[in-house]
């Protein structure tokens, strides 16, 4: 598999696994969790140069929008070439689109298991799996 087919199917499971902790995301504690993740991806490719402005007015379909646009970006863009970006604070970095879409997918993954903690911590049993490996058996998924 090359490597754009691989971010691919990776932000692919990315959805998935979103949209299975979206159900619980409309309530505090994992809303502001939620938010995070996708407002991270939107920075993310606007920082490459991807799409800036997404109409969707409720989350679920901005989690779609936004996805759509990092395969869409994946798919037509250079990984190997450098961005040059500032971060929040203003601080100047440079990676490449490869780094940046790894880090992003990885942001993703961090928070899901933020998500699980919470959810442990407020005494739910059934929260989703939402393992890599779970993901490739789902025949929904891959």
């Amino acid at each position: 598999m090359e490597v754009k087919e691989e971010l691919i199917q990776l932000f692919e499971y990315d959805l998935w696994a979103n949209l299975k902790w979206f159900p619980l995301c409309p309530e505090p504690p994992y809303r502001p969790v939620m938010e995070h993740v996708v407002r991270a991806q939107v920075i993310w490719l606007e920082r490459c140069g991807g799409q800036r402005t997404f109409g969707a007015e409720n989350p679920y379909d901005l989690l779609e929008s936004v996805h759509l646009a990092w395969v869409a970006h994946v798919d037509e863009s250079d990984l190997e070439e450098t961005i040059s970006y500032r971060n929040s604070l203003g601080v100047p970095y440079q990676e490449t689109r490869l780094e940046i879409c790894r880090h992003t997918l990885n942001h993703g993954t961090y928070h899901r298991g933020q998500l699980r903690m919470l959810a442990e911590m407020s005494g739910l049993t059934n929260w989703p799996e939402t393992d890599y490996i779970l993901y490739l058996r789902d025949p929904r998924g891959s």
